[in-house]
Parts: C-alpha cells; sequence; structure tokens
C-alpha cells in the first residue's frame, strides 16, 4: 500500500486461487516492503556462499555454462 492506514504494507493478492485480497503478515505482524526485501537480501546472500577465485575465464565463458 502506498497511502493510507496501511502505508507500507504488502497485500497479498489470491484471487486466482480464491484466497481473496489481503495484508500480508508473518510472526511479526503486518509484512512491510523493507522487512521483506531484507528477508529475501538475507536468504539469497546465504545461498551463494564464499567469493570464487579469479580465472582467466571471460565473461561470455561464463554465461555458457
Amino acid at each position: 500500500m502506498v497511502t493510507g492506514p496501511d502505508r507500507g504494507a504488502l497485500w497479498f493478492d489470491g484471487e486466482a486461487s480464491e484466497g481473496g485480497i489481503g495484508p500480508q503478515a508473518d510472526g511479526h505482524g503486518r509484512m512491510t516492503f523493507d522487512r521483506w526485501y531484507l528477508g529475501w537480501l538475507a536468504e539469497v546472500e546465504a545461498g551463494v556462499g564464499p567469493p570464487r577465485p579469479a580465472s582467466r575465464r571471460t565473461a561470455w565463458s561464463w554465461s555458457r555454462r
């Protein structure tokens, strides 16, 4: 939501699955965009692992994997 009392809250659109539309919540209450984004970012960073050592491969050869 952009304005009003739910400003900053994420809403779930479950119309396609007959779930209706409503505010997204987690164990800490209504989900805000910044909390969702930072949680998603932490998950992605955890899954990446340590950086790979530099190699002589070109960008093209990396994209062919």
